[in-house]
């Protein structure tokens, strides 16, 4: 009996707690066999302007995210001036188009505004088959066609290359918006083409000088130790390989000797020589500055397949540390003279080996465009000076355009929206914000 009492009285008490029209008080369950409709899309960026040839990749976002069909279709207001085929819109003639995106019954459109004369009949990338040693300042960059300046204006102080018409580097420049020189690396070269004079002057006159000699026909010359590629070989302002100043040069083709001076050739500081044997090649380095502690003078010596250096060791050779290894480097090579990865090890303190070496091991994305690196990973041999290992990776489009630079477990930086000239440079993308380069050719 009091059971039932219960019973009543418990139903009694959730029927009181429902009123008449609290029928979607409550959520109801999801039928999983229902569609989704789509409510929205968007498409990124919302305007572009492109030359003829040019091209721009347009991104679409479907919402929700659980959208039963989220296909987007493709069109263009002008196939004359504009095409679209899977976002990615192409400069066919001067004048306007709108490119719309359609998913579902709901559209987002991007205006786009084509401009310039018709893209060039020739090939301009044809480098990309060259041996990458072959190939002039401006291909190794990957640059496409003529290129006669290129400039990047989003920063103050802002960064500027000129090439020759042959594709030689002639000028490095950082310049105020208000055309203060900050800093110029001058380049100039030989009949044959190699450099051999590199002047950096700063607002105040000539701070440092380089001369290149050259004698060892093909081998790949590195300038010391170690290639300096890396991080080093991605100029962070231009987004180009970069060439300014000699600890910035990749290996060098043929080089023999160089030598460098502070100031305007006043105090010469260092020359080094690389003589080859069949044993490999030896750089020599004479440091020429006063207070050098003659204890810790030190020879590199390479191992070369063919032309190119596959290994290299440098050990202190005079002093307390005669025969301590400072620094050593390995390469892989792939056939067009790029390299697939390296590692370089060097001590932490080169007093003496105490706390071990610091190693860098950099693999590269095949990339026939120009060297582009895809993960360096750093760590200590010695676990009691740091166990931190640090991985920074990096990856590429089908253009070969960086898309993403982030530190393992961060989310890093992406690279998008990138927008394309008639020779296929880009000359805007979108990073933490709108970047462009200003690029004139010699043909313009």
């Amino acid at each position: 009996m009091k059971t039932r009492y219960f019973l009543l009285a418990a139903l009694a008490i959730l029927a009181g707690c429902t009123k008449p029209g609290d029928d979607n008080k409550y959520p109801k369950p999801v039928d999983p066999s229902q569609d989704v409709a789509v409510t929205g899309i968007t498409v990124s960026p919302g305007s572009a302007q492109l030359a003829v040839g040019g091209t721009v990749t347009l991104t679409a976002t479907v919402m929700p995210d659980n959208a039963t069909d989220k296909t987007v279709t493709w069109s263009s207001s002008n196939s004359a001036v504009a095409t679209v085929a899977g976002g990615l819109v192409t400069g066919v003639a001067a004048g306007s188009a709108t490119i719309t995106a359609k998913a579902g019954d709901k559209t987002a459109t991007c205006a786009i505004t084509v401009t310039g004369s018709e893209p060039p009949a020739e090939d301009y990338t044809a480098y990309y088959k060259k041996n990458y040693w072959d190939r002039t300042d401006r291909e190794q960059m990957g640059f496409n066609g003529p290129v006669k300046t290129v400039k990047k204006p989003n920063t103050n102080p802002y960064y500027e290359l000129e090439f020759d018409r042959e594709g030689h580097l002639l000028f490095e420049r950082e310049m105020k918006t208000n055309g203060e020189l900050v800093g110029q690396y001058a380049h100039t070269y030989d009949e044959a083409g190699h450099r051999v004079k590199t002047v950096f002057s700063r607002s105040g006159g000539v701070y440092h000088v380089y001369e290149y000699e050259y004698g060892n026909g093909n081998k790949i010359v590195p300038v010391g130790a170690y290639f300096t590629w890396g991080q080093d070989l991605v100029d962070v302002h231009l987004d180009v390989p970069s060439h300014t100043g000699f600890y910035g040069l990749s290996p060098i083709k043929g080089l023999s000797c160089y030598r460098f001076w502070q100031g305007d050739k006043e105090d010469l500081r260092e020359e080094a020589t690389f003589t080859f044997s069949e044993d490999g090649m030896t750089i020599e380095y004479p440091f020429l500055m006063e207070g050098i502690n003659r204890d810790y003078v030190g020879e590199t010596r390479w191992i070369y397949e063919g032309v190119y250096p596959v290994s290299g060791e440098t050990v202190y050779t005079s002093g307390p540390l005669a025969g301590t290894v400072i620094a050593t480097c390995s390469i892989i090579w792939r056939d067009n003279g790029m390299p697939a990865s390296d590692e370089y090890k060097r001590l932490v303190d080169d007093r003496g080996p105490e706390k071990g070496y610091t190693v860098a091991n950099t693999t590269w994305f095949d990339n026939p465009r120009y060297l582009a690196v895809q993960m360096i990973r750093t760590y200590y041999t010695d676990p009691t000076v740091s166990e931190t290992v640090k991985v920074h990776n990096y990856a590429y489009d089908d253009k070969y355009e960086r898309t993403l630079d982030a530190w393992e477990g961060s989310t890093g930086k992406t690279y998008k929206d990138y927008q394309y000239d008639k020779y296929g440079n880009w000359i805007q993308r979108t990073e933490d914000y709108t970047r462009s380069r200003e690029i004139t050719y010699f043909d313009e």
